[in-house]
């Protein structure tokens, strides 16, 4: 006879051995391949697994599409009890994989930030925030948590409370890049055209960079606000391609996104798309906010960024 296998997190007992899950004593139903996965989830408790990981462990003889993790990932969700509960127990970690959060404590801050990062991505942007204000109230002296928070209000478009709250994690690390890069596009999204340039020397300035590279900095500067006062984004952005076509040979999955970006602030959707396609192959991280990001509000309008989204498994 097999030794039991049984697993206690939470309220729940899982017996791998017997195939079944209980809250409290009370059975609860999982689909096979639903028990199978939290199985593989908490034999490795603590753990990234990767999607091919658990495929491999969920369906060794098979040959199954990537989403089908999705489907079984939302319905253990729901049997742990849904919402932020059933989030606490698996989260997902874009573009790679899941992890089991049973031995993170409820004081750990950073996977607060991991479950408002992750709501956002889902679109449940309040949700989102509130998570992060949580990681807040644990860490109310962190760069880290502060930038988050303004990131929140970034994809809600509330830029002036982003601007506040990307100044307070630079209150505290002056030169966190994360901060810098967020602020100087709030300032940017609020018109703020002289703020946004300024910002982007001092950033050049807080890490350092020597006299000549700052003043090509102040020079291409020029540039850009000459572009802004002829046609507004649309110029910028087209003055600030002409830039980035000169260091293409240097392109790598970062660049793609940057050049999807300023494609669709230009309006050259065409290009824009293409763009994106070779992030979206690359599996760049930065878009996992592609649902929400203000940045993609261009090609919102677009019927090409639902299939992008749907692709991602981010359309709702």
């Amino acid at each position: 006879m097999a030794a039991s296998e049984i697993y206690a997190f939470g309220e729940f007992t899982l017996d791998a051995t017997g195939r079944s899950l209980a809250r409290r004593g009370a059975a609860i139903h999982l689909a096979p391949k639903a028990h199978d996965l939290l199985v593989a989830l908490v034999r490795q408790a603590g753990r990234l697994l990767t999607k091919q990981e658990l495929l491999a462990q969920v369906w060794p003889d098979a040959f199954v599409e990537e989403g089908i993790l999705s489907v079984h990932v939302s319905s253990l969700r729901k049997a742990l009890g849904g919402g932020n509960r059933g989030a606490a127990y698996i989260q997902t970690v874009a573009r790679s994989g899941y992890l089991r959060a049973l031995q993170i404590s409820p004081n750990h801050t950073e996977a607060w930030l991991h479950y408002g990062s992750l709501m956002e991505a889902l679109g449940k942007l309040e949700e989102g925030l509130q998570l992060k204000q949580q990681a807040l109230e644990r860490d109310p002296f962190s760069a880290l948590v502060r930038v988050q928070i303004a990131v929140a209000y970034w994809h809600q478009r509330r830029y002036d409370e982003a601007i506040v709250w990307a100044n307070k994690a630079l209150d505290i690390d002056p030169k966190h890049l994360l901060a810098r890069e967020f602020l100087a596009g709030a300032y940017l999204m609020t018109g703020n055209f002289d703020a946004f340039l300024q910002e982007n020397i001092t950033q050049a300035e807080s890490f350092g960079s020597p006299p000549a590279a700052i003043e090509l900095i102040r020079a291409a500067c020029g540039r850009l606000k000459a572009a802004y006062a002829r046609g507004g984004h649309a110029a910028v952005a087209r003055c600030a391609l002409d830039h980035a076509a000169r260091q293409a040979q240097h392109a790598n999955g970062s660049a793609d996104l940057r050049f999807a970006v300023l494609h669709a602030q230009a309006g050259d959707l065409d290009d824009a798309f293409r763009w994106l396609d070779r992030a979206l192959d690359s599996h760049d991280p930065s878009l996992v906010h592609l649902a929400v990001a203000p940045q993609w509000d261009g090609l919102r309008g677009d019927p090409r960024f639902q299939q992008r989204l749907a692709r991602m498994g981010l359309l709702h």
